[in-house]
């Protein structure tokens, strides 16, 4: 299946991390605003055809919570691979979840947040399936 990527670009911004100040914002605020883009687009997602709206920091859909492989930097768009990217495993730090995806295409792996869209059955068998990473 082919994912949509509709750019509607309502807001864009860099995500704050706390660190040691630096000119008024923080060491982490300067190195994340390099590496992190805030990019608010909508999307079909390539597994399950759900339309998605996007807030800037949604990378997966909350109901199959499969991704897909645009980013070098998260927010970027600049990868080259396109492929979508399977949920293999769940990570439990304190109160948040942390999905592992896997591109089926070229084997990356990276590390995404769950979010509280997510579809509470998915995770679980996420958990169960996939196992801790």
């Amino acid at each position: 299946m082919k994912s949509e990527i509709t750019s509607h670009s309502r807001n864009s911004g860099s995500i704050k991390n706390r660190g040691a100040e630096v000119n008024g914002g923080t060491l982490n605020d300067a190195r994340m605003s390099q590496l992190f883009q805030r990019t608010i687009e909508d999307f079909t997602c390539g597994r399950c055809g759900r339309r998605v709206i996007g807030n800037g920091y949604t990378n997966h859909c909350p109901t199959c919570l499969w991704s897909r492989h645009v980013d070098i930097n998260p927010g970027d768009r600049t990868a080259d691979c396109r492929g979508l990217m399977e949920p293999v495993g769940l990570e439990i730090r304190g109160d948040a979840y942390v999905i592992m995806h896997r591109c089926v295409q070229c084997g990356l792996e990276r590390k995404n947040s769950a979010s509280p869209q997510d579809n509470n059955e998915a995770v679980i068998r996420l958990a169960v399936i996939g196992g801790q990473f």
